[in-house]
């Protein structure tokens, strides 16, 4: 695997995708009440999408 990452907040999992693995954390409702946690201490978040995908996500983290 070549990008891994980790959480102290979410549960991350593996995932085979074309025979490659992925390292995940699968999303829900169910996470909603542990945002608040996952961003304490983040300043400014960036980003990034093609098109009307980047004003759509932004907008999406914002209202969560």
């Amino acid at each position: 695997m070549d990008v891994t990452f980790k959480s102290n907040v979410f549960e991350t999992e593996v995932i085979t995708l074309a025979d490659t693995q992925e390292m995940i954390v699968r999303g829900g409702r169910d996470k909603f009440p542990l945002l608040a946690k996952a961003f304490d201490g983040i300043k400014q978040i960036g980003v990034i999408g093609w098109g009307s995908q980047g004003p759509a996500q932004a907008q999406n983290l914002r209202d969560s």
